[in-house]
């Protein structure tokens, strides 16, 4: 039998409320690694058409201020600055293999996103 290595981590939903309340997308952080993996989704226009040009660069900008803060300190930051419209969730702690893996599983369980 093949040992797996895992490890522990964290997992956070991202809410929007555009008149109803959606999954945008989930992030994975791996507090060993102080990184913050991230997958949001791309149907804006079919969520919050007014607000999809805006929500569109949101994945990008969550990924360039975790490169340049750390995962830790953007999910600080997110806890402490969200508003009603966007929210994350309470960390969950789930034991990862492969965080690409593992992000992609908890994207496909959170998020019901169109192509």
């Amino acid at each position: 039998m093949l040992a797996v290595e895992t490890q522990s981590a964290q997992l956070f939903v991202l809410q929007l409320d555009a008149g109803e309340v959606v999954n945008a997308g989930v992030l994975l952080l791996d507090p060993a690694m102080n990184a913050l993996h991230l997958r949001l989704r791309r149907d804006w226009d079919m969520v919050a058409p007014e607000e999809a040009e805006v929500l569109e660069a949101l994945q990008d900008d969550l990924e360039m201020k975790a490169a340049e803060m750390g995962g830790n300190q953007l999910l600080g930051y997110l806890q402490g600055t969200l508003s009603n419209v966007l929210r994350i969730s309470e960390p969950r702690h789930v034991i990862v293999e492969n965080f690409e893996r593992a992000l992609a599983r908890a994207y496909r369980q959170h998020v019901d996103a169109k192509p």
